[in-house]
């Protein structure tokens, strides 16, 4: 019993001494825990942002591909837009798989001035795999 105490004796001599100060384990383990719940949030975080960011840059390339089809329908004669562009499906290279439908209404046809609806949609799908959509409407009058 003798050696016992002493070997206990030497270890609170020990652990007092500041030479031997520093972290314990359970405080290692806690501050690990910590940081890897920190970084598990921001790689979500980056994942997320990526995420949109892809989306955003293809909402950006449907709305200009809207845009374009929008300015080849007004340089066509008013009298043939009905005719030429009404119930079209079109397909886009960007966003990937995407497709677009143009749709055209007539109004005021018995009123001077006639009016055209044009509805451009286009549709595709996201890397998630959710489907997105946008649509462009522009009004053209007979000149």
């Amino acid at each position: 019993m003798t050696i016992l105490k002493k070997i206990r004796r030497l270890i609170r001599k020990l652990s007092k001494s500041p030479k031997f100060k520093g972290f314990t384990l359970a405080e290692l383990m806690m501050a690990s825990a910590i940081l890897s719940v920190v970084l598990t949030s921001y790689l979500q975080l980056f994942i997320y942002c990526s995420t949109l960011a892809e989306t955003s840059a293809n909402l950006s390339f449907a709305i200009n591909a809207a845009q374009a089809k929008m300015e080849e329908i007004r340089n066509v004669l008013y009298d043939d837009i009905i005719t030429t562009y009404d119930g079209v499906t079109f397909s886009l290279n960007l966003p990937p798989n995407a497709d677009g439908e143009i749709t055209v209404n007539e109004i005021g046809a018995d009123v001077p001035g006639d009016l055209l609806e044009i509805d451009i949609d286009i549709s595709w799908q996201n890397k998630n795999r959710r489907n997105a959509t946008t649509s462009l409407i522009s009004y053209i009058a007979r000149r």
